[in-house]
């Protein structure tokens, strides 16, 4: 029996597989797949003790996760769901934080004005989430 895979988990796929050892993205062994749809994934990042989503009300995570979102772009991709439970970061003590960009149903090829939007996006889900 085949099983058909959804667009979303194919696109999940394609950007992990990219972006894997670029330090962008928490190390995957398995996508976990119930009839095309993602369900999650196993990592051993994510049995680290401090691992968290981002801290809408910290600037620090924000200014981390931002830089992260930009390293994505770089490698030529967009998110475009950047909002803070799309960023697992790992608390390694004081001086050590890891921060790394998850969920990628909705990822594209980056352009310039998808970067921008990315970005705008990303402020926008930070201010709400913050302020709001």
């Amino acid at each position: 029996m085949r099983v058909k895979i959804s667009k979303a988990v194919n696109t999940e796929l394609e950007v992990y597989k990219a972006l894997q050892g670029e330090d962008i993205t928490p190390q995957i062994l398995a996508i976990v797949n119930n009839e095309g749809k993602r369900v999650g994934f196993v990592s051993p990042d994510l049995k680290h003790e401090g691992a968290r989503v981002m801290n809408p009300a910290d600037e620090e995570d924000r200014d981390a996760c931002l830089e992260v979102l930009n390293e994505m772009h770089k490698k030529g991709w967009v998110h475009e769901d950047p909002h803070s439970d799309n960023f697992l970061i790992l608390d390694r003590g004081i001086l050590s934080r890891k921060v790394y960009v998850i969920d990628f149903e909705t990822a594209q090829r980056a352009t310039p004005s998808l970067i921008e939007d990315d970005v705008d996006k990303f402020q926008f889900f930070w201010e709400q989430r913050a302020y709001g």
